[in-house]
């Protein structure tokens, strides 16, 4: 059961990005050659140039020039490793099942890192919690490990003290994030008790490097959340799908004062549909350049050989999306991403490596043929939206029109048959929209400027 409720929750915070995202046709993502099968389950980038990825049966491969060519990695371990984090081009950890690497030479060697006792590390058992690592420098690390304890290391690993007990929380956190910033931490639990929307927002948060932690939680808010983007240590924003009333939702939570307070974006309609889906859980990466990506996979319950692989884009901090997944093999689970500037890599099922250049997506999209005509644009009072004689064929299918501001609040909704219709923006303040033209099976995004 928790399990499902996970991967629910998941496909709900999917459906609401792709709600406002574009579909691109044309390839983008290059399918690398690793030389490999197992799984890979993390990707880490050193540069654009220098990566690595983990993966099952101790697999480390490694790139020295922007994914050409890949060199396995002797781990001096067996077991499946599900993270790869690195400090710096030298220092960084490799984590698996009962097992925590480090690596000081940028992945070349692999050492087995002594660990407390009482620390443990396991995966795939749904009463345990995901271990997570976050590396605040070459000498200071911290560890979530699958017994909901946060550990701490100022001395890369050579030994760790517990800097956070939540086993006797009410809470049943599946999987923590992590983000520090000079003194200021976050941790915040992903929670399972999501079915009711009986659970409370989460976050722990310390001033003092980690020495102490105090709880901050939002009780009026229900969550079902799925990924947290640390901004910078007072700007988060959460993505999920969080209910305020019974007929009330959001897509967004967004803090910009430390979680002091909060404010809602992305509305959503009350009973959006929950999906029945087996999912492998959503990765974002983010640039310094408000450029980033999220990956995404499920099947469906009946036929769990019927996989769906996703990725997004952005490059306005999550305002908008784009959905682009072509140049990826879609039977392929997408596990990991991770960038270096604006290039990013995708880790996948089957030894599978996907890299693409957010702004070569973009040149592709521009040079699309897109099937949406909208004029004037500018506009002050009426835009006219007109499709291509072959998008609707024979006039019958029946088309939606969303216009929505750029956080992804609807503003005006219309449906209607034919190769065109009329869109009244009078009343509308002066700025950039997102129409959304939509059928059954196809979606297609603009932006309009309201003068």
């Amino acid at each position: 059961m928790k399990r499902l409720l996970n991967t629910t929750k998941s496909a709900l915070f999917l459906l609401l990005l792709l709600a406002v995202a574009g579909v691109a046709k044309a390839q983008q993502w290059e399918e690398l050659h690793r030389g490999v099968t197992e799984d890979l389950y993390d990707v880490c980038c050193i540069d654009t140039s220098n990566v690595l990825a983990c993966g099952s049966n101790g697999m480390i491969v490694k790139t020295t020039d922007g994914g050409q060519t890949w060199e396995q990695k002797n781990s001096n371990s067996g077991a499946s490793l599900f993270l790869l984090k690195f400090a710096n081009e030298n220092v960084g950890f490799a984590c698996g099942d009962e097992t925590l690497l480090k690596t000081t030479d940028g992945g070349e060697s692999w050492i087995i890192v002594e660990t407390n006792p009482e620390m443990g590390f396991h995966y795939g058992y749904s009463y345990l919690s995901q271990p997570n690592l976050f590396l605040v420098d070459a000498d200071t690390l911290y560890v979530t490990d699958s017994y909901n304890n946060l550990w701490k290391s100022i001395d890369c690993g050579e030994s760790f003290e517990k800097a956070l007990d939540l086993q006797g929380t009410l809470e049943d956190f599946y999987k923590f994030d992590l983000y520090f910033e000079d003194n200021v931490g976050y941790l915040v639990g992903y929670s399972d008790w999501i079915w009711l929307f009986s659970s409370s927002l989460t976050f722990f948060k310390t001033l003092d490097y980690g020495k102490t932690w105090e709880a901050i939680e939002f009780t009026e808010c229900g969550s079902m959340l799925s990924a947290a983007h640390f901004m910078d240590k007072d700007h988060i924003r959460l993505y999920g799908y969080f209910e305020t009333t019974p007929d009330e939702y959001y897509g967004v939570l967004e803090t910009t004062d430390g979680m002091g307070g909060y404010s809602l974006l992305m509305p959503v309609e009350s009973g959006a549909g929950f999906p029945d889906p087996w999912g492998r859980g959503e990765f974002m990466a983010f640039s310094s350049e408000n450029v980033g990506c999220l990956v995404y996979s499920l099947t469906t319950v009946k036929e769990q050989s019927d996989i769906q692989s996703f990725a997004l884009l952005t490059q306005d901090n999550g305002e908008t999306w784009i959905s682009t997944t072509d140049g990826i093999n879609c039977g392929n689970y997408l596990y990991a991403v991770d960038c270096a500037d604006t290039m990013f890599y995708i880790a996948a099922s089957n030894g599978y490596v996907y890299k693409a250049g957010f702004a070569d997506v973009i040149n592709g999209l521009e040079e699309m043929e897109n099937p949406i005509k909208i004029y004037p644009n500018p506009s002050a009072e009426t835009i006219f939206v007109s499709l291509a004689a072959d998008f609707n064929a024979g006039d019958l299918d029946l088309f939606g029109i969303d216009l929505s501001t750029l956080s992804g609040q609807i503003i005006i909704q219309k449906d209607f048959r034919g190769n065109s219709t009329m869109v009244d923006i009078t009343n509308l303040p002066s700025g950039i929209y997102l129409l959304c033209v939509k059928s059954e099976k196809q979606r297609f995004v603009k932006r309009i400027v309201k003068q």
